[in-house]
Order: C-alpha cells, then structure tokens, then sequence
C-alpha cells in the first residue's frame, strides 16, 4: 500500500456559508484517507483553508477495511472516551462553545478549533493565552478571537468541579 499526500487549499464561499469541499469529496471517492490535517489561514481579507490529505490510492476493499478506516478516523477525532467526568464535561462544553460561536459568526466549527485541537485543550488545561499559542493549531489570530472565551470556559469548569 502507497501512500501519497495532497493538498488542497480552499477558500471560503460566502454564498454557501462553509469552504466548498466537493473536490476533494470527489478526489477521495476511490481512495482511503489515512490522516487530515488543517491549517486556517487568511489571504487578501478572505479565509481560506489548506487541507494536507494523507491516503493510499488503493480504494478500501469489503467491509473488513470499512470498519478499519472507521476506526482510524474515530482514534484520530472522537477521543472524548479517554477523559474522565470533568475532562469530558469541559471537552463537551468547549465543543457546544465552538458550535454556537461558529453560528455567531457564520463560520464553520473547524475554523475556531478542530475536535484534536479542544481534546488538547482539555488535556493540558491552558491558563493563560500564551499557554493556549503553545499548543498546535493555535496562531496568533485563533488565540486573539478566541481564546479569552477557550480560558474562561476552562477557570469555569474547573472551578465547578472543585
């Protein structure tokens, strides 16, 4: 089995309100998607986003490999099972946050934070904004427009768990 990296870089559709990702629906039809990573960027005023795809080109074979593929993307994005009560509640609580703040804003949840980003928030519980630019995915700009309400969410939870 091969595996090959692509790139895509998207920019944001106003009109549809979200990146158009049906390339690279259509790219990874008879593929299998190995690992996704995400990187949100601005040029000229206007979001864009780069997506780096590792796959094989090999396309998944039987249900044997579906449910293999099934469980990669679940380790890679749905690690909620691994935290106790109150990791799980801040995990929870930053997530319902992201959802109605990208709703708010009329963006898409991955632009503020993708699900890997939160869980490593709820991991290493961040108490300052310069702890939160430390940890992967949060630039300059995600940390100015978000990350006062990541920290209070934290204090918050943390202090009713106490």
């Amino acid at each position: 089995m091969a595996l090959r990296i692509k790139l895509f870089t998207l920019k944001y559709d106003i009109s549809l309100g979200a990146f158009d990702d049906s390339g690279i629906r259509r790219f990874l039809a008879n593929k299998q998607l190995i690992s996704v990573k995400e990187y949100y960027f601005e040029f000229d005023g206007y979001p864009h986003i780069a997506i780096l795809l590792e796959y094989s080109s090999e396309a998944s074979e039987g249900p044997a490999n579906r449910e293999t593929s099934k469980n990669q993307k679940r380790s890679n994005w749905d690690m909620s099972d691994e935290l106790d009560k109150s990791d799980k509640l801040l995990y929870e609580s930053l997530k319902e946050w992201r959802k109605e703040r990208a709703t708010a804003d009329g963006i898409a949840v991955y632009m503020i934070a993708s699900n890997k980003m939160l869980f490593q928030v709820v991991q290493l519980k961040p108490k300052t904004l310069q702890n939160l630019r430390e940890l992967d995915g949060f630039g300059e700009a995600k940390v100015k427009n978000f990350g006062g309400d990541i920290i209070a969410m934290i204090k918050a939870i943390n202090e009713e768990s106490t």
